[in-house]
């Protein structure tokens, strides 16, 4: 996850799927195009953690994936809510990122992605509404603004004794290999990945099939089909 391929990256979401944050945030994190546009048609309300959770499990069984929820962060103080950002970050190795979430006061939930920078900086990525968050204090103040209660980041390690390793994949999408793996095993997996295609089902104006959705948590962003928009980024 570089500077340059967050700058460059084409923001998919669309006014008529509200609801659309999971798919955006699969997209900024190198997921296909056509794989995006089926999964935000066959999902207008949403994704839950724990749907999240099952499809990374079926997608890579060799590992098991779970979103770690934190306490309630109204109710720590501020040195705590920092320490516990700085905890999070601390898991995320430089220009790579993982699959975030939050949870209103008010329950709604909504869909991040959690990066380090090319200087190692932590940094929030909103990618449905095509804004980023550098640094502890502007996450802290982002998270806050948005009545944030509880904070949740998707974990992974690998089954078995011999290794705690977290699934890491590059930007081709292929498993970065400690030196005890096989190899082979992510070389099968990327083959069988490769040959996978998903029925297009637009109609032709680009619109789902299946109607509009119900209203949802944000609204912010637009397709751009001229190309991409720089993300704003506050630093």
């Amino acid at each position: 996850m570089t500077n340059k391929i967050v700058m460059l990256w084409q923001n998919p979401h669309k006014s008529s799927t509200p609801m659309d944050c999971c798919p955006c945030v699969f997209s900024l994190l190198g997921m296909p195009p056509k794989t995006v546009r089926y999964l935000r048609e066959k999902n207008l309300h949403g994704f839950s953690k724990e749907k999240i959770e099952s499809g990374f499990n079926e997608g890579y069984p060799d590992f098991i994936f779970k979103f770690q929820k934190s306490d309630n962060i109204i109710s720590v103080g501020p040195d705590m809510f920092k320490a516990y950002l700085f905890s999070i970050w601390e898991t995320i190795p430089v220009n790579f990122a993982t699959v975030g979430g939050y949870e209103r006061q008010d329950k709604t939930k909504h869909c991040i992605v959690l990066a380090k920078n090319n200087d190692g900086q932590p940094i929030i990525l909103d990618a449905q509404a095509n804004k980023g968050y550098h640094g502890i204090n502007n996450i802290a103040t982002y998270l806050l603004t948005q009545n944030v209660k509880f904070v949740y980041h998707l974990v992974s390690q690998k089954k078995g004794n011999s290794t705690k390793q977290p699934l890491i994949l590059n930007k081709e999408g292929h498993k970065i290999m400690s030196q005890n793996e096989d190899r082979s095993v992510a070389q099968y997996l990327h083959s069988q990945l490769a040959g996978i295609s998903l029925e297009e089902r637009e109609s032709k104006d680009g619109e789902s099939k299946d109607g509009e959705s119900k209203d949802g948590e944000s609204k912010d962003g637009e397709s751009n089909d001229e190309g991409p928009i720089p993300m704003d980024i506050d630093y």
